[in-house]
């Protein structure tokens, strides 16, 4: 799934990866693999998620992109 950012031309993409326990959600945006921590925290403004990493510029090259990407495998 993939919805506008706040950033124009700029999406978020969403993938959930499922095990036998549990399910993750993975975020990509700006090139950046963040998994959802926490999800659906009422704040003052609207609803947030708690994500392990800062979205943003790439930092892999394409080797390391095929190599961690869990779709990609």
């Amino acid at each position: 799934m993939q919805v506008e950012s706040q950033l124009k031309d700029r999406k978020l993409y969403f993938h959930v990866v499922k095990n036998q326990t549990r399910s993750t959600i993975l975020l990509e945006g700006g090139g950046t693999i963040a998994t959802i921590l926490h999800t659906d925290i009422g704040a003052t403004n609207g609803v947030i998620h708690i994500i392990d990493r800062v979205l943003g510029v790439e930092h892999q090259t394409i080797y390391e992109k095929l190599k961690t990407d869990p779709l990609l495998k």
